[in-house]
């Protein structure tokens, strides 16, 4: 049985003292025996300690050991944990007055076949708590802290037991809720309008334990709206239909809430499940069917009206993250019953690597302004392009739907392949054909100087068929197409206005991607310059809006459970103003423009409540967008990047007529256009307040730091994998809008705009993004480990329905702080809450922390308690160093006493009111070696108080946690003994007969290896003497299976046209499926093998083990037509491999003699001629002369590639080149290095039946959408099938842009995917290169391999610069432009500042003042990977370039 070593009360044992000094009442050796007397009395008697009374139980197959039970004496029961070998681990109940033990959970069987409870020898179950007599709380410090219902389970209530049951964590939503407007005609009033919901919910489980809130819906609104000077019909959009997940039956009802604007929540709704699962399938509001649960996607949905009396909800709670339960904790406690403290903390984790694809793309976001009907627009519904087969021209058909009105402009513009323009027609509406679209689409037609046809499609839309001209007719000789199609419409006065949430254009945002555990836990955010997104100006898009494409390639982090992106708010524009206006030159000066604006004060004086105004602030901005001739017939003309100062804004009144009033914007003159292309036009503009990135706190300028925020989106991860890959967002800060505002020129003309607006309407107050949750890129902190901090949740309120036992706020958490817990005196590991005091056992200290006290010192230094509002308060050490190491299992406790062993010391100690002591009394040397042996051994160390006898008891772990790793079952062996043997102790004593043993004495491991060809049975032996014990010798018997050298079947790829006498290697085989060495030969016909690419070619028998891969070689014949084979076996498998060269070819010469008249020609008898003389010319045909040569053919034969070597092309179209990589059968990332140079080349690789990777076209940026060279890429790809979706391009859906695909990033990068498992071995690599004069190479790394890629850059210190010009990559500009100042920026040469490190980080460019300017972010300079020339200071004679970044870098730095 397990050596006891007790305390005694009375005599006992004295180790220490000289034999002549032990006292008459003790003994110098008194093992298993005790002087207090037994159940029987016998006190002062020396007697043996009674065993204790075996309860029989019933235990699970497999081998069983108890790792942790406490016991209860208000419910006079007790609860064991039992770990078991095959996982059905058990929780026990012991009823102390039936004596019988029940076992109330069996792992596996209970739970479905789950592991929920996943207990580990190792790791002992020291904390069990009874909370409120039917709440059992415990933690092992391995698994995450748990707490489970025991009336439910032990009644079966919970049937099929989850992990979610067993956890203090409790799962927030995770599905977004979803919002729609719906308009209820049986509902005649409106609530909803002028206000902007966003929703959220929890749910309520089955204990009243309250989830964290959802992630917050996206903010729906309406997508038009009527303005106060039209009617509203009180029935349109009335409602909001709101959609919730209802999660598992462990959700007993569900809260929700809503908030307007960015005020705080308010609670809506509570609902209980059961109702919910009585409802209809679907909302039908013609029948008054409000509310609806659909089964198939687990939804209910009900109809919100803003209509009830609502009431606030603490912000603490819908601001609360998620519910901050570590993952882990050593200890935890019941805190004055009813709150639940947990000690010792891991938590949180890692910031996962990523590997993404982030970049502004552009989409028509549809806000054509129309009537209340949107079908009634005229409107282009589609249109495509293609060349007519085996000619030079394009026919084009464009699709017209909608209703032609007054005024509306039709529009096409002609240009060649590369997008120089020949020519734009349009033809305006006229009052004839108002609302008659086939006349207006066949006036248009008439009016192109081309063939046309028109005709009704579908019946639905007036088709425009075209043909462009031929190359012969065209201005410079070049392939004509249609390069755009579009419409300008002449709709006023509608009273409709359109709104849509979008991304600010001229500016950039910081998108990151967030990963959550399936408990909502966060993990960080994933962020960085790659993920910061820049967006075109809006004269650039023309039109057009910009949203974020975003692509994910690596694998999900474990742990994580769900996924989703956010974003920052725009970096660049504080406040924004779209207004029309006109040129006033009698106050243009030399210095400044000055724009007359009075539409902006026609608005105001049209709707005094609306939200459009402004106010001039020093730093203000003017961008240009576009102006119109002042017939308001014309195109509008784009003035893409200009962008000026703001210098005044002035209400002017008429001296002579104080009635006049004129708003006058003044601002600085651009370089972009002149005065005289203004003067008399409708310009508009947009008048903007810069971000500012600096604040001034106590007199020191500090950056703002950068709030990112959730968007509404969440995704689940299922097996491990992103269930989705790419996407868009295109909600942002702005709304993208319609509005009617009167004409610069004309203030009697009203005219329709799309504009950019921080409100969602004009006229209420609406500034509110679909944005949610806040973020930070240091809101996590990673996996860290709190040794000696506490949190703890919110009350238990008995006989309530308030259950705050898994709320854990963020705020609720103890220790390093000032007068708290402190970590240099190791990790916690048992908190125990004694009175008002909780008692704090760290490695090396004990602590004493007052609960709901404070403790203070009057003047003489004595002790005095006051109440506090703080549950923990300072903590106070004892003075002694003394701790409980990590011997937490022998805690023990009684009578306000606490016992535990400091491992350290090794001794044992009593912490009681008294103080801490050391309690080994006479046997302190005896502990000290005990202790320490079993301490340096690694076992644990058990305490328990028997407070019967008044004792602590103490003892070694027994031998059973070595069943973790036993490797026999009781099926076929019985377990007779168990032992703890150091691994030296052990020795071999008798071989087998069929094989040899061996031993390793440091690891423990002993090795049997068979002889060659023996199968059957054998044993061996090995002898130990364990301790106290005898030499014991055991036996290992085992048994020899045949090995399997037969591997997978080997095929080698014959080469045909093969040059003679030349040597042709085979595509390597991999040799996989064996699991002992394989025979391999050659024939002897001259062929030759090689293993695994190394070493020498071999023609004699030799082995392969798995893994490995073979080529072989042969030298073809030096005749044509003749085969030459060899044959390669490994094991049972065989294959030949045959090289065949080219036949013999035959080249045919025909000679042509011209005879001059005077010439006379004598012809052979054997030559067959035909002579025609002529008058003046004699010609003579001469029978052909045959010469027959053998010519050995030229052939370009592409084997299978071994990862890591490189592969390159050079040449023509190649659609695509298809290449074998053997990967072998090694695991991990797999890289991919590419480049496709300039010319445009896409990358996909295949493996395991599907694309893993997929570049997309990568190339330069000329060839993108709105690229120089772009209609030279979509010809070479017109009528060309796409590998990924098989449409044939143009595709129109897929690629809405312009039907091709965009140019996703320069030519060279890299990317992985991960090969996660050993087969299949090889990857297919495809490189699509549509255009000629392409050229790329690739390298395919081996799994696991990583790659450094080194840059090298000219480094220049801190200290001023001078930035003066830029040059325009995709307009196909270089460093040569820029150094020759192509684009100046600002006019003149700008001053700033920035510090070095190898990329030059200029970020200070943006935070700048030049003059009065506030440098914008690159505003009016150039964009993303353009390149800036610019100089130091001190040195301006040397110029510099390097290509510049959205974020402020200048890299590959080198000197003009």
């Amino acid at each position: 049985m397990p050596e006891n070593i007790k305390i005694f009360n009375s005599a006992g044992m004295d180790t220490d003292s000289a034999i002549e000094l032990v006292a008459q009442n003790d003994s110098i050796e008194n093992f298993n025996a005790r002087f207090v007397g037994t159940s029987e009395g016998e006190e002062g008697l020396a007697t043996n300690p009674e065993s204790n009374s075996l309860i029989a139980n019933t235990l699970p197959t497999g081998l069983n050991k108890a790792i942790g039970a406490a016991g209860f004496e208000v419910t006079r029961t007790a609860y064991s944990f039992i770990y078991n070998s095959q996982q059905y681990h058990l929780i026990s109940k012991l009823d102390y007055d039936s004596n019988t033990i029940t076992n109330i959970f069996e792992n596996l069987t209970d739970s479905g076949a789950d592991n929920v409870l996943p207990l580990n020898p190792l790791y002992y179950v020291n904390d069990i708590k009874l909370l409120n007599d039917y709440l059992l709380a415990w933690t092992d410090g391995y698994g995450q802290p748990y707490m489970i219902n025991l009336t439910r389970l032990e009644s079966g209530d919970y049937v099929t037991l989850t992990e979610e049951d067993f956890l203090i964590i409790k799962a927030q939503p995770m599905v977004v809720p979803t919002v729609e407007f719906r308009s209820d005609e049986t509902r005649s009033v409106n609530l909803l309008k002028g206000s902007l919901f966003q929703f959220t919910y929890q749910y309520v489980y089955l204990d009243n334990e309250y989830s964290a809130w959802s992630i917050i819906s996206k903010r729906e609104v309406p997508e038009n709206e009527s303005t106060p000077s039209v009617g509203t019909s009180v029935t349109s959009n009335n409602t909001l239909v709101v959609g919730l997940n209802i999660s598992t039956d462990r959700v007993q009802k569900i809260n929700v809430a809503a908030r307007i604007g960015t005020l705080d929540f308010f609670f809506i709704l509570t609902v209980d499940r059961d109702y919910i699962l009585t409802l209809p399938s679907a909302i039908d509001l013609t029948a008054e069917i409000r509310e609806a649960y659909d089964p198939t996607t687990n939804t209910y949905s009900f109809c919100f009206y803003n209509d009830g009396l609502y009431t606030n909800i603490d912000p603490i709670e819908t601001d609360l993250d998620y519910d901050h339960v570590p993952l882990k904790c050593e200890t935890l406690e019941s805190v004055n019953g009813n709150i639940l403290a947990l000690g010792g903390l891991t938590e949180g984790y890692d910031r996962p690597e990523t590997d993404v694809l982030v970049q502004a793309v552009s989409y028509n976001p549809d806000i054509a302004v129309v009537p209340p009907d949107p079908t009634v627009a005229l409107r282009v519904e589609n249109w495509q392009q293609a060349r007519v087969s085996g000619t030079s021209y394009r026919r084009a058909v464009i699709y017209y739907a909608g209703v032609a009105q007054t005024g509306d402009v039709f529009k096409i513009v002609f240009s060649n392949l590369d997008g120089v323009i020949y020519d734009t027609y349009t033809y305006t509406v006229t009052a004839g054909q108002d609302g008659n679209t086939e006349a207006a689409v066949r006036a248009f037609a008439a009016s192109l100087p081309y063939p046309t046809t028109v005709y009704l499609f579908d019946s639905l839309y007036w088709t425009l068929q075209l043909t462009t001209r031929r190359e012969s007719e065209t201005p410079d000789g070049g392939r004509e197409q249609v390069l755009l199609v579009d419409l300008e419409l002449a709709l006023a006065g509608t009273g409709a206005s359109i709104s849509k949430s979008g991304l600010k254009s001229n500016s950039s945002y910081q998108a990151f991607l967030w990963y959550k555990d399936k408990w909502g836990r966060y993990f960080p955010i994933c962020t960085d310059e790659s993920y910061v997104v820049k967006t075109l100006s809006y004269s650039q898009l023309q039109g057009l809006a910009s949203m974020i494409h975003w692509e994910i390639y690596h694998d999900p982090p474990t742990d994580a459970a769900y996924y989703g992106w956010g974003l920052s708010l725009n970096n660049t524009h504080q406040t924004t103003l779209w207004v029309q206006g006109t040129l006033d030159t009698t106050l243009t000066t030399s210095t400044y423009f000055a724009f007359n604006i009075n539409p902006l004060k026609k608005f105001n004086e049209a709707y005094p409540s609306s939200v459009l105004s402004y106010e001039y602030s020093a730093g203000d901005r003017c961008t240009f967008v576009y102006y119109i001739l002042a017939d308001n017939t014309s195109p509008k003309v784009w003035l893409d990047k200009i962008d000026v100062s703001v210098v005044d804004f002035e209400i002017v009144v008429d001296t002579v007529d104080p009635t006049i009033i004129d708003y006058i914007l003044k601002v600085n003159i651009p370089s972009g256009v002149s005065q005289a292309t203004l003067t008399g036009n409708n310009v508009l503009l947009e008048i903007y307040t810069p971000k500012k990135r600096t604040e001034v706190i106590n007199g020191t300028t500090e950056y703002t730091e950068q709030v990112l925020y959730e968007i509404g989106e969440s995704y689940p991860i299922v097996n491990g994998a992103h269930t989705v890959t790419s996407g868009d967002i295109r909600e942002g800060d702005i709304y993208i809008k319609s509005r009617e505002m009167a004409n610069g020129v004309d203030l009697n003309q009203l005219d329709s705009l799309v504009v950019e607006d921080f409100n969602f309407s004009d006229f209420y107050a609406s500034a509110f993004t679909s944005y949610g949750k806040p973020r930070s890129y240091n809101d996590e902190r990673g996996r860290i480990e709190r040794k000696a901090s506490i949190c703890w949740s919110e009350t238990f309120q008995r006989d309530s329905l308030v259950n705050g036992l898994t709320r854990f706020y963020p705020e609720n958490i103890y220790g390093e702080g000032d007068g708290e817990t402190s970590s240099n005196y190791g990790w916690i590991r048992k908190i125990r809450q004694r009175n008002n005091v909780l008692v704090v056992l760290q490695e090396l200290k004990v602590g004493y922390v007052p609960v709901f006290q404070a403790i203070v010192e009057d003047q003489s230094a004595d002790t005095q308690y006051a109440l506090s509002t703080r549950l923990f308060n300072s903590v106070r050490y004892n003075g002694k160093n003394i701790g409980m190491g990590n011997a937490k299992e022998s805690y023990a406790e009684w009578n306000n006493n606490i016992y535990f062993v400091d491992p350290f010391r090794s001794e044992p100690i009593r912490a009681g009111l008294d103080g801490v002591d050391v309690i080994s009394g006479k046997m302190s040397k005896y502990f000290k070696r005990v202790l320490q042996e079993v301490y340096e051994a690694g076992k644990k160390i058990i305490g328990y108080y028997d407070i019967f006898y008044n004792e602590y008891l103490l003892t070694n772990e027994t031998i059973g946690d070595i069943l973790v790793s036993f490797p026999f079952t009781e099926l076929n062996w019985q377990l007779d003994d168990t032992y703890v043997i150091p691994p030296a102790d052990i020795s071999l004593t008798a071989q087998g007969t069929k094989g040899v043993a061996t031993y390793n004495t440091t690891t423990g491991i002993a090795t049997y290896t068979p002889n060659t060809g023996e199968t059957g049975s054998d044993n061996f032996t090995f002898s130990f003497t364990p301790s106290g014990g005898v030499l014991t010798t055991k036996r290992v018997c085992l048994t020899i299976e045949a090995g399997d050298d037969c591997p997978n079947e080997i095929t080698f790829a014959d080469v045909i046209d093969a040059q003679w006498g030349e040597v042709y290697v085979s595509n390597p085989v991999l040799i996989i499926d064996i699991d002992i060495p394989a025979p391999i030969s050659i024939s002897d016909s001259g062929g030759e093998y090689r293993i695994n690419g190394t070493g020498s070619w071999l023609t004699t028998p030799s082995t392969v083990v798995n893994n490995d891969y073979v080529e072989v070689r042969v030298t073809a014949s030096a005749s044509p037509s003749t085969a030459v084979s060899t044959t390669l076996t490994v094991g049972c498998q065989s294959d030949t491999y045959t090289v065949t060269t080219a036949v013999a070819t035959t080249t045919t010469t025909t000679t042509t003699t011209t005879i001059a008249p005077t010439t006379t020609t004598t012809i052979a008898p054997t030559t067959t001629t035909t002579t025609t003389v002529a008058p003046t010319t004699t010609t003579t045909t001469v029978a052909p002369t045959t010469t027959t040569t053998t010519i050995a053919p030229t052939t370009t034969t592409t084997l299978a590639l071994v990862c890591g070597s490189p592969s390159s092309y050079t040449g023509g179209i190649a659609y695509p080149t298809t290449e074998s990589v053997i990967l072998g059968s090694a695991t991990g990332a797999t890289m991919l290095l590419f480049d496709a140079i300039n010319v445009p080349d896409r990358f996909i690789v295949e493996w395991n039946s599907g694309v893993v990777i997929d570049t997309g076209y990568r190339g330069s940026s000329v060839y993108d959408f709105g690229g120089g060279s772009r209609a030279s890429f979509n010809a070479s790809l017109t009528g060309l099938v796409d590998p990924i979706t098989l449409n044939v391009y143009p595709d129109m859906t897929t690629y809405p842009d312009d039907g091709y695909p965009r140019i996703l990033g320069s030519g060279s990068g890299a990317t992985s995917f991960t090969k996660s498992a050993a087969s299949p071995n090889t990857a297919t690599v495809k490189v699509y290169a549509p255009m000629s004069g392409t050229a790329w190479s690739y390298t395919m790394e081996c799994p696991g391999v990583t790659t450094t890629t080194t840059t090298t850059t000219t480094t220049l210190p801190p200290r001023q610069y001078e930035i003066y010009s830029y040059a325009d990559v995709s307009l196909g500009q270089n460093r040569g432009d820029a150094c020759s100042g192509i684009n100046p920026i600002y006019g003149s040469p700008q001053t700033v500042y920035a510090a070095s490190n190898n990329p030059l980080t200029v970020t200070q460019f943006f935070n700048n003042i030049v003059g009065n300017t506030l440098v914008g972010e690159w505003t009016n300079v150039p964009e993303d990977g353009d390149i800036i020339a610019f100089a130091t200071s001190d040195n301006p004679s040397v110029k510099y370039t390097g290509y510049a970044d959205v974020v402020g870098n200048i890299t590959s730095i080198a000197p003009c």
